[in-house]
């Protein structure tokens, strides 16, 4: 009985060493983000109507940041 406890103890061990040095391979495999280079940055001129559907669409790809509003409607915001 005490050899087979002794080889559950041993088992748990190992798993356990195992485990803990899977883990940071793992996290070392994340996909890289993208370099600024790639980064899509815009700017909207006339933000009216279409500007704005346009800006929200970029905005909903994920693929672009606004970095810039310019219009000369005095009436929007």
């Amino acid at each position: 009985m005490n050899r087979q406890h002794d080889r559950r103890l041993f088992l748990k061990a190992g798993a356990a060493i195992a485990a803990s040095t899977c883990a940071p391979r793992a996290r070392a495999q994340d996909p890289p983000k993208k370099p600024p280079s790639e980064n899509i940055v815009i700017g909207i001129m006339g933000a009216n109507n279409r500007g704005t559907a346009i800006a929200k669409g970029m905005l909903a790809s994920g693929q672009a940041e606004i970095a810039y509003v310019c219009d000369v409607d005095q009436r929007v915001t």
